[in-house]
């Protein structure tokens, strides 16, 4: 099993960063306020959207030619616990593509580091109204 990779924070505080290992950053602008699309039905779905895609968001972590995967992720999210709902048992198929899904957006705490985030803003309005002065 290979190992995990060191998250960048820890490679910088340790000196061993290398800028030429960076992944590239996609061209696509992130989403802020992305609704979810139309055909996400059922409670359960939409409320694991309202859960999930904001704090994706925050990070920068979504882009609008990635909102179908999240809503493949929240669809899956609602068989599962509408299976549970009803006394069934999921699938096993069903349950591993759920976790997978999951750590593709880091959602799972073990690939929280494997995510890749957006480029930050670089203008900070609290800073510049503070030099104003």
């Amino acid at each position: 099993m290979p190992r995990r990779p060191k998250p960048l924070g820890l490679k910088v505080l340790e000196g061993t960063d290398r800028p030429d290992r960076h992944r590239l950053t996609p061209a696509f602008e992130p989403t802020e306020g992305a609704e979810p699309p139309g055909c996400l039905k059922g409670d359960l779905a939409l409320g694991e959207w309202r859960r999930v895609v904001p704090p994706l968001e925050a990070e920068r972590l979504l882009t609008h030619a990635d909102l179908t995967a999240p809503a493949h992720y929240c669809a899956a999210h609602h068989a599962v616990a509408q299976a549970w709902a009803d006394g069934d048992v999921p699938t096993p198929e069903l349950l591993m593509e759920l976790r997978r899904m999951a750590s593709d957006f880091g959602i799972t705490p073990a690939t929280r580091t494997k995510v890749e985030r957006g480029p930050m803003p670089t203008e900070n309005p609290l800073l510049e109204l503070m030099n104003e002065k």
